[in-house]
């Protein structure tokens, strides 16, 4: 589905500079089942996700599974130390901020709680601002001096 709303062609991108002529690409497009409409190529997806067939890698060549299944131990591990953590942390310092009501403590509490996308944000604006680069992740060019 994301490959119909990117930019570019899967096909082209996978045979790169190679030269090849429209029948090889045809036939790589049928291979991949990329010449069936996109209502097909979906439920062909969701067959495959309950037999946990997901397709292969346009990029390695290999099945999606081969990729992902090695991995997935160490993500789950990440994934629950992560979580674990940020309840140690999270639940005394909830706990401070709201025994400590509109003290430092309830301001550095909520400060910390905030994503950190928000915080990046927030430092990036004044500083792109600063620099005269324009609005942060538009491309804009330089304004004169």
């Amino acid at each position: 589905m994301l490959m119909h709303i990117t930019p570019g062609d899967p096909v082209e991108m996978m045979i790169g500079d190679q030269h090849t002529t429209p029948e090889e690409i045809a036939q790589l497009r049928s291979e991949l089942g990329l010449d069936r409409p996109l209502h097909v190529q979906f439920i062909h997806f969701l067959e495959g996700l309950v037999t946990f067939d997901l397709g292969r890698s346009y990029t390695q060549r290999v099945p999606v599974g081969d990729i992902i299944f090695p991995r997935l131990p160490a993500t789950i591990e990440l994934s629950v130390l992560s979580m674990v953590v940020a309840l140690l942390i999270g639940i005394p310092v909830g706990i401070v901020s709201a025994v400590k009501r509109y003290t430092i403590f309830d301001k550095a509490g909520t400060f910390f709680s905030t994503p950190g996308g928000f915080h990046a944000r927030v430092l990036v604006q004044p500083a792109s601002h600063h620099l005269l680069l324009g609005h942060p992740g538009v491309a804009s060019h330089r304004r004169p001096h």
